[in-house]
């Protein structure tokens, strides 16, 4: 089976690198023939080094492009897909009615995020990445619906798989600090947030504990961070704080770690590696994972929203810092959670069977039709009724 997946950017982020590991593990275990398409950025390099195809989309603002379409439209005439493979609504938009409505080609839509949106076709196969949101997505009518949990390659994330020496170095690490990391894109939308509650309780518990935070990635939020952290190192008259900046393999960052502070795939990777792994999300949610939260954070997922203050991660966070010989024995049923419920392997198996569902699907240029009605009432009731303008809207409403 020839798969082309669409990507809208090729940076570092979880939606990418789960795509990435399970087109690997596609080609290796099931034979496919797969290629990328996506707005070039650094993981671009990632997907020749593994010798698939990439064909570039343009880095358009407003989403749908009629040039993302077009490019798509010119990739699938020379790729010759059986499946499109679409990763998020932007992506699944333009497949859908760039390539899918007019050209028949058949596609599947995964969606890695934290809400049923609305804007993504519904009539043909969506996967859906925690339990709790495949049972919402059938409850609104999506048929047929899955569950794809992001994948944790076992091997590559694996506690003795990194050499540490030269990061523990690099971040200037001493004997007896307590390390504790985030690996995150340092954005607005979502990320931010968590990264700066974390602070906050870095400058409180620095005062008492030789805490070392070290912070891997980059964006648009940086400059700001880095403001922030220099106050708290001035304060603490140490270097607390660290920012190494994005990593094309951030895996020393997860192996150093006493503990990890993450969301989505981060807090999976950080599992993986055996850490105590506090999940975090928005408005202050924090839950660390233990054998009382397993079963709600596999079902809701690695991410949630709070009641609004820091309180959850301050007694997580506490609880770690205060009870240090609970951190070995949680770093390992943290492994043993991963290994149990998100194995790369197995996880690629339920994609092949999902894609090749989806490829026998017949595409019905009736049902497509009315589809694209459908969505377009949705995003233009949205444009309608928004309060302010934003080139790529977060939808709250099903339709």
């Amino acid at each position: 089976m020839k798969i082309l997946i669409c990507i809208r950017q090729m940076v570092m982020g979880g939606i990418q690198v789960n795509a990435i590991d399970l087109a690997v593990a596609l080609r290796d275990r099931h034979g496919c023939e797969v290629a990328f398409f996506g707005a070039p950025g650094p993981l671009v390099q990632l997907v020749k080094q593994h010798g698939m195809r990439f064909y570039p989309s343009p880095d358009a603002l407003f989403c749908p492009s009629w040039g993302v379409m077009k490019a798509l439209r010119a990739a699938v005439r020379q790729e010759q897909p059986n499946l499109l493979h679409a990763w998020d609504w932007p992506p699944s938009l333009e497949a859908f009615l760039g390539v899918h409505l007019p050209m028949g080609i058949p596609m599947l839509v995964t969606d890695m995020l934290h809400e049923v949106n609305p804007i993504m076709p519904k009539r043909v196969p969506n996967t859906f990445g925690v339990p709790a949101l495949v049972d919402e997505a059938r409850a609104r009518g999506r048929q047929p619906v899955g569950f794809l949990p992001p994948p944790v390659d076992l091997v590559l994330n694996a506690p003795s798989a990194v050499d540490t020496e030269s990061f523990l170095a690099r971040c200037h690490v001493q004997p007896g600090e307590i390390v504790i990391t985030t690996v995150s894109r340092l954005d607005p939308d979502m990320k931010t947030e968590s990264i700066a509650r974390s602070l906050d309780l870095v400058e409180e518990f620095g005062k008492q504990y030789p805490i070392r935070f070290i912070i891997t990635g980059d964006g648009q939020s940086r400059a700001e961070l880095e403001q922030r952290a220099a106050v708290i190192n001035a304060g603490l008259q140490r270097t607390a704080v660290i920012f190494t900046g994005a990593l094309l393999d951030p895996r020393p960052a997860y192996a150093v770690a006493d503990v990890v502070i993450g969301m989505g795939g981060s807090a999976m990777r950080s599992m993986a590696f055996g850490k105590p792994t506090i999940v975090v999300g928005m408005n202050g949610f924090a839950k660390l994972l233990c054998p009382e939260t397993a079963e709600s954070i596999y079902y809701n997922g690695n991410y949630g929203s709070g009641d609004g203050s820091n309180d959850s991660l301050r007694a997580a966070l506490g609880r770690l810092l205060e009870q240090p010989e609970t951190m070995v024995p949680l770093g390992r049923f943290s492994r043993d959670f991963v290994e149990k419920n998100f194995g790369l392997e197995a996880v690629a198996d339920r994609l092949a069977a999902f894609c090749q569902q989806a490829a026998e699907e017949p595409p019905s240029f009736l049902a497509a039709s009315g589809e694209a009605l459908r969505i377009a009432g949705v995003y233009f009731r949205y444009r309608l009724f928004q309060r302010s303008w934003s080139p790529v809207p977060s939808f709250a409403v099903e339709s």
